[in-house]
Formats: structure tokens, C-alpha cells, sequence
């Protein structure tokens, strides 16, 4: 019978964890076909020969890389090698043209009464379907919450269909009971038409999306569609910080298109005050924002504490585990985390330092700790499939953000009932701490403030009363229940 690997996922990475084809024998070794669709869906195919696998322990090395042959029928991708008895299967790529589908195309849209799609009311008879739209399934905070809503909207007797752009970079796993439809698009901009007539097809009679760009792609092709359904935004983060460090010309673009958008759109929900607060002046006062918890916690959450971290620091009573779980990128502000802690280990020697994610900051990361001697006493181990397991046996939990919508981390780890330090950054620990009542709250990027929150952290070993109690609201059914109200207040066909 299949039983899970101890570490499962063992793989993540969206440049060699996507299978592509059967396991194989050659000279006494294991080999894994993998797809490396790193920069597009199926580019290449990459020979990985395993050289660990127990129960326990998976180790794999990249022995050869096969390309698409450039001036064969198949030159822009090669994304299969697998056996079938004596013959060898080789899945490759091409991207063509094809006018006859396109002038198909535009009759169609020319003549929309010829089909009879010029207004088509939402849902079918019996139905009540909601399309959440979201550009990938990669490891995020917003993802995950837009997941966990699919997931319990649809135990709550929605029919969910989930929308990507393309799942050959899928990091996540989807729920049951969810329906997964790609668009099979490279970005929001090509998205657009093809999430409309998805739309005509499908009639939900709600339209949910999250961030910036894909919110105002929702409401271009739900006013395309000609459907009658209900579209609903959300944001997950303070716009302004995102436009403010992203910078690019997608960006400067935003704010009058968010503009333009979010006042067509029939509700937009934001995660958190702050997140309103910090949306609201770009909106004007015609638009009023209303705010939705994300459902950080799910039924049964407290099973998760049973289980034995595979990383041997947290499960060494000796060593007391500072953690941080986030992605690897430069609005986590890591490195202030990282000189912070190497006072605090100064002090503390039994202490050890775990930044839990993957993110494209890692090789910067990696030099820094390299540069600081911290190599023996901080660890980089990627993404985790338990994280409340290894919150709850963390000694502290630490948040060390530029900005933050809401902060789902800090509600996990005080559920795990884990102490918590925090940056108060715009705009979610404020509110999730509720004022530094139920965690530390330090100035952003303060190293000495944030070591002596780390010890008196370390020192008190307990959680404020009351504060898993303030976690615990932020719940899956909570904020599914918010939503299926907000959902039965927009339309009553």
C-alpha cells in the first residue's frame, strides 16, 4: 500500500520537482525523469540518479539535461521521456498559429447573438458555483488562505472552480473537491479573453480573485463575458508597500487601473484594517472595503502538534529553536533576523536559528551566514510541509517583514502556542498582536531591539493569556462563513 515518505514533499522546486515520466533502472542505478519548468511550462527534461532513498532520507543528483532540438518539428519545449515496452516516449512543444481559429474566434465575439451568448444569466438550474482566480499556485500566504477558502467554500455546498494561469508551476496541493482549470496563458494581460469565455462557460455566479494585477484582469473579462454574475476582489497586502519596492512598469500602472477596477467590481474584501486603511485613499469614497480574516486555522489543526519535526534541532531538547517561516525574499527582511540572532546566540549558546522557505534570496542568504560564521547554528532546511508542527516546538517564532497584509504565521504560531516576535510593519502584526498585547512588536529593521525581544522571548517561555484564545478567530469556517454571507448579499438570482 502507498504510504507517504517521511519528508513528503521531498521536492518543491519548480525546476526539477514535476515528474516527467516512470522511474528507471540503468546499471544498477535509479534514475528520476524530471521537468524543469523554471521560465516556461515543460522546457526541458532533466536525468536526476538518486543516490539516497529510505524512509527517512531522499538525495538526488542531475546527470544530464536534455534540450528540445531548436530546428526540429518541436523546438519550445521537451517535457516527457518515459518507456512503453520496447518504444521511448518523448512529449515535445511547439507554439503555432492558426488563422482560421482565429477568424472562428472573432465571429464568434463579432456576432455574439448567433450563439446566443450576447447576455447570459449566471449559474445553471441547481447550481451555485464560485470561480476563484488566482495566477498560480506557488507557496504564498495569500495562495494558501485562497486555497483554504476554496476548500471550505466547498464543503459548504459550492461548486469551486479554481482558476490559474498555468499549473505547470504548481507548488501547492489543491484540495478535493475542487474543479482545477488552466488557462494555459503566460500572463494576466493574455488572460484576460480567455478567462471571459471561460466565464460564459462556466456562468458561477461569483467571481473571487486576489492581488493587484489579477483583480483587474476579474473585472475586465467578467464586464467582457456579458455574464450576470458578481465579482468580488480581494487584497492581501498593503498596496502602496508592494508598488513603493516593487517598482516597474507594471506597478507605476497600478494605481489607476486598481482605480478604474475595483469601483466596477460588486465588493472588495481586505484581509485586514490595515490593508483597508491603506487601499481606501487610492479608492476614493465611493468604494468602502470591507474586512475578512483570513483562515489561517482549519478544523483539526491541533493534530499537526503530534507530529515529530524531521529537523533534529526541534526535536533536541537541549537546543532552544528560534524560527522564522516565510518565503526567501527581500521584503522578509532575513538579514536583520540573522545579525539579530547572532547577539542573541552570543548570550545563548544553545540556541539555533531555522528560516523555514524557499524564495530567491536564498544564495544571499546563504553568503551572509557564510560571512557571519553562522554556518554550525543556522539552518536553511526549505519549505515545510508541518509548519505548526515545528512552531510548536520552536523556543520563539520570529517575523521579520518590511510590510505584511495580515501575517498568517503569527496566528499559527500562537495557536501552537509558541511566543512571538514581530516587526511592526504596515500593517498586519499590529493587528494580529493587537497592539503587542499577545507578542513583541519591534521597529523595522532595529537589530539590537529585535535581539533583546528574542530574550525576553526566550526568558518568559509562555504566551500572554488570552492570546491563543485571539488566534483561534482567525479560523477557516470564520472566514468562509464571512464570505457566503457577503456572497448571498450580492446576489439573490
Amino acid at each position: 500500500p502507498w504510504q507517504a515518505h517521511a519528508n513528503n514533499p521531498v521536492k518543491t522546486d519548480i525546476a526539477g520537482a514535476r515528474m516527467a515520466g516512470r522511474l528507471f533502472e540503468h546499471a544498477g542505478a535509479l534514475y528520476r525523469p524530471a521537468q524543469d519548468c523554471l521560465h516556461t511550462y515543460g522546457a526541458s527534461v532533466v536525468l536526476k540518479r538518486i543516490v539516497r532513498l529510505t524512509p527517512t532520507e531522499f538525495e538526488e543528483v542531475e546527470v544530464r539535461r536534455l534540450l528540445p532540438d531548436p530546428s526540429g518539428p518541436c523546438p519550445h519545449g521537451l517535457h516527457t521521456l518515459t518507456a512503453w515496452g520496447d518504444r521511448t516516449l518523448i512529449d515535445g512543444k511547439a507554439h503555432g498559429f492558426n488563422p482560421l481559429n482565429l477568424w472562428r474566434k472573432v465571429r464568434r465575439r463579432a456576432m455574439p447573438g448567433r450563439a446566443g451568448r450576447d447576455v447570459v444569466m449566471a449559474g445553471t438550474a441547481g447550481t451555485r458555483r464560485l470561480a476563484v482566480y488566482i495566477p498560480h499556485l506557488r507557496t504564498g500566504g495569500g495562495e494558501i488562505s485562497m486555497l483554504r477558502l476554496a476548500e471550505g467554500l466547498a464543503a459548504g455546498g459550492l461548486e469551486v472552480d479554481l482558476i490559474v494561469h498555468e499549473l505547470g508551476t504548481s507548488e501547492l496541493v489543491v484540495p478535493q473537491g475542487i474543479n482545477v482549470i488552466s488557462l494555459d496563458c503566460g500572463g494576466t494581460i493574455s488572460a484576460v479573453r480567455r478567462l471571459a469565455s471561460l466565464l460564459r462557460d462556466r456562468r458561477p455566479q461569483w467571481l473571487l480573485s486576489a492581488f493587484p494585477h489579477t483583480n483587474v484582469a476579474s473585472v475586465a473579462a467578467m464586464m467582457l463575458s456579458g455574464i450576470d454574475g458578481r465579482c468580488i476582489l480581494s487584497e492581501h497586502a498593503p498596496l502602496s508597500r508592494q508598488i513603493a519596492q516593487q517598482g516597474g512598469w507594471r506597478y507605476r500602472l497600478l494605481p489607476p487601473l486598481v482605480r478604474w477596477a475595483y469601483r466596477r467590481a460588486h465588493a472588495v474584501v481586505a484581509v485586514s484594517t490595515g490593508v483597508r486603511d491603506d487601499l481606501q485613499p487610492l479608492l476614493g469614497p465611493g468604494v468602502a472595503p470591507q474586512v475578512i480574516g483570513n483562515p489561517v486555522l482549519v478544523r483539526g489543526f491541533e493534530t499537526e502538534f503530534a507530529h515529530v519535526p524531521e529537523h533534529p534541532w526541534l526535536a533536541d531538547a537541549s537546543l532552544r529553536v528560534v524560527l522564522s517561516v516565510c518565503r526567501l525574499s527581500v521584503e522578509k527582511d532575513l538579514p536583520t533576523l540573522l545579525r539579530a540572532f547572532d547577539e542573541v546566540h552570543r548570550r545563548q549558546p544553545a540556541t539555533r536559528l531555522v528560516l523555514a522557505g524557499e524564495g530567491p534570496d536564498r544564495a544571499r542568504l546563504q553568503a551572509l551566514i557564510e560571512k557571519m560564521g553562522l554556518q554550525a547554528v543556522v539552518s536553511m532546511p526549505g519549505w515545510t510541509a508541518r509548519p505548526l508542527a515545528w512552531m510548536h516546538r520552536a523556543a520563539v517564532f520570529v517575523l521579520a517583514s518590511r510590510y505584511e497584509g495580515f501575517g498568517n504565521v503569527l496566528v499559527e504560531a500562537l495557536a501552537a502556542g509558541t511566543p512571538v516576535v514581530a516587526t511592526d510593519c504596515p500593517v498586519g502584526p499590529r493587528e494580529v498582536l493587537v497592539g503587542g498585547r499577545y507578542g513583541a512588536l519591534v521597529p523595522v529593521g532595529d537589530v539590537q531591539a529585535m535581539a533583546l525581544a528574542i530574550d525576553g522571548a526566550l526568558d518568559r517561555r509562555e504566551l500572554p493569556e488570552g492570546a491563543r484564545a485571539a488566534a483561534l478567530r482567525y479560523s477557516q469556517d470564520n472566514a468562509c462563513a464571512a464570505y457566503l454571507r457577503l456572497f448571498e448579499s450580492l446576489y439573490a438570482g
